[in-house]
């Protein structure tokens, strides 16, 4: 079976969190970056660093 883009991303990056309509989640290896947590909700993305808590980026 072949998977589109989005049912990898859905199966193969750990999610942390699912609450309504988001879903917070990380890439196991993303070296050179503190650690982190991406948040998305429909087309929507942002990155919040964890120490401290702080909005990254938003897309």
């Amino acid at each position: 079976m072949i998977l589109s883009a989005e049912e990898w991303h859905n199966e193969a990056v750990p999610t942390v969190l699912r609450s309504g309509p988001y879903r917070v989640y990380f890439f196991s290896h993303e070296p050179n970056e503190p650690p982190h947590v991406h948040v998305d909700r429909d087309d929507q993305s942002a990155k919040f660093w964890l120490d401290p808590v702080t909005l990254a980026l938003n897309l």
